[in-house]
């Protein structure tokens, strides 16, 4: 058996405003910084990170084996696949 479990996705609205900036900024933190030639603020990239949560191209995931969470595209079949900021 696979060692792999689903996440439970948790609508980001219930989510106090501190525990979604938090983990935002984690998400973005994972990223890392190799943006190309445009760089963008830390600001910018959460912006861009809540808009994707609220139309609905991005959910927060919780697994609940390793107790943490993430934010990943809907368009994820991957649990553990991370949110790419879109460069505009």
């Amino acid at each position: 058996m696979d060692n792999i479990t689903e996440g439970v996705v948790i609508d980001y609205r219930t989510l106090t405003d501190d525990a979604l900036q938090g983990l935002i900024e984690s998400v973005v933190y994972q990223e890392g910084t190799d943006y190309g030639d445009v760089e963008f603020s830390l600001a910018d990239k959460v912006a861009q990170v809540k808009e994707q949560l609220v139309a609905k191209e991005a959910v927060v995931v919780f697994d609940p084996q390793s107790n943490s969470a993430n934010i990943i595209p809907c368009n994820s079949d991957l649990s553990n696949q991370p949110l790419y900021i879109h460069h505009k």
